[in-house]
């Protein structure tokens, strides 16, 4: 067999190269955060929420205020701005590549939330000609495709979980939702339905977290990153009495919880509950995980190599 065939050399050189391996695809994912008041987008570990770089993508003029930079799966990150009223494309190295979908494309209209599904891009637009709507987009050209939901109230973004997706809507400081819809834009249910007293007010960011849990930031208060069961039911709220006015939250690699909130970035630690400010100066938006490495690095291919130079090896010392 194969397998014997490798010595016990063979063996560490290989476990090696996962080792290093299961390293290297740590430091690829980062999370990307928007900054309205400075105009630019940071990226942070996604294993333990350090930041790796302040200055990710800064200084581009299609940048006023950003709200969500996610994972275009092709290789790039698409940019929704508030302001400037576009979707704009860019490399993995924080250098624009085009603007995909322009003013007029999005009918003049604010950019929220973003989310990808089937190889084609949501976006919920909040003012404009497709106001309080959902509408898709073609990837590749950008085009408006039609839309997707409309009649919405107060929406802040959209998170598709395969079967369905959840949008956020705020109606009065007395009544928000989490809507469920079937994939063909059909509302299924009122998911989560709160006054804004005793429960979340104004949804904003909807995520995954764990498991089939849901994660949503509760911009106003009772304010706190609200995480909900697979049936919309309230399983705890992270960072509560803050008084501050979250965006969004994820879970880290290592088990703890990464928010925004207004100008904090904070880390909640999962076993103690202690929160540790990262940032706390600018206007932090949504969260969004992305592979910033889309090939291996030299020196996984260099151990690569190595460890598979140990089987003819040992075939000949047989």
């Amino acid at each position: 067999m194969f397998h014997l065939l490798l010595s016990r050399r063979g063996w560490l050189a290989l476990a090696a190269v996962l080792a290093v391996s299961v390293i290297t695809a740590r430091a690829q994912e980062a999370l990307l955060v928007p900054d309205w008041a400075n105009k630019k987008v940071l990226s942070f570990d996604a294993y333990d929420g350090h930041l790796l770089d302040a200055n990710f993508i800064a200084g581009a003029p299609t940048l006023s205020q950003p709200l969500a930079a996610i994972p275009s799966g092709n290789g790039t990150i698409l940019i929704g701005d508030n302001l400037t009223k576009g979707i704009f494309e860019y490399n993995l190295d924080g250098t624009l590549k085009r603007t995909l979908s322009d003013t007029t494309m999005v009918g003049g209209g604010a950019v929220k939330g973003l989310d990808i599904f089937q190889n084609e891009l949501y976006a919920v637009i909040t003012s404009g000609t497709y106001a309080n709507t959902v509408q898709k987009f073609d990837l590749n050209t950008g085009a408006r495709i039609g839309t997707f939901i409309s009649g919405l109230t107060g929406p802040t973004d959209i998170y598709f979980r395969g079967g369905d997706a959840l949008i956020g809507e705020r109606y009065s400081a007395s009544l928000s939702k989490i809507t469920q819809w079937s994939l063909t834009g059909i509302k299924i249910a009122d998911w989560v339905t709160s006054d804004g007293v005793t429960g979340i007010d104004l949804p904003y960011q909807i995520t995954g977290g764990n498991g089939d849990h849901i994660l949503v930031g509760g911009f106003a208060q009772p304010a706190g990153v609200y995480e909900y069961d697979a049936n919309g039911g309230l399983v705890t709220v992270w960072g509560a009495d803050t008084g501050r006015f979250f965006r969004g939250g994820v879970v880290l690699g290592n088990g703890n919880m990464f928010y925004t909130a207004n100008n904090f970035v904070t880390v909640i630690d999962k076993n103690t509950g202690a929160a540790t400010d990262l940032l706390t100066s600018g206007n932090f938006q949504m969260i969004h995980r992305v592979n910033l490495t889309a090939i291996p690095e030299p020196g996984t291919l260099s151990l690569l190599a190595l460890g598979l130079a140990a089987l003819p090896w040992r075939r000949r010392r047989s």
